[in-house]
């Protein structure tokens, strides 16, 4: 496993070729080439490109991130969606909450009866 001082090098050295890169291209290219959207693209996130080659144990794409939303993608597109929103908003706080229960070993049921119990204190909802 490499060392942090090793992590770091490698990551100096790719973000300093992905900067000349875009700097070759982006100025070669005609604005209306794809390819000049891409390298000012790489210009703009190029620190955090990166990022997986420091830290040990961060993925080097965003699969998670991806799946945890298709259930709601997926729902959406078979009920056809919501109708106003406030629909949209009321949804995505309660995916939200049922999400972050879940990612946290929590029983969704037994989280809203004590949200239910204290309303003081509950997430407010937008009013349907």
């Amino acid at each position: 496993m490499p060392t942090q001082s090793e992590r770091r090098t490698l990551y100096d050295a790719l973000v300093e070729r992905i900067q000349k890169l875009g700097r070759t291209w982006a100025l070669a290219c005609d604005k209306a080439h794809p390819a000049h959207a891409l390298c000012k693209r790489l210009l703009r996130h190029d620190l955090e490109l990166f990022e997986f080659v420091r830290q040990p144990g961060l993925a080097a794409d965003n699969n998670l991130a991806e799946r945890s939303v298709r259930p709601l993608v997926i729902a959406r597109k078979i009920s056809g969606g919501t109708r106003s929103e406030r629909g949209s908003d009321t949804r995505m706080v309660l995916q939200t909450l049922f999400a972050t229960w879940t990612a946290q070993g929590k029983l969704a049921l037994d989280e809203c009866a004590a949200m239910l119990a204290r309303p003081g204190n509950a997430v407010s909802l937008p009013q349907l």
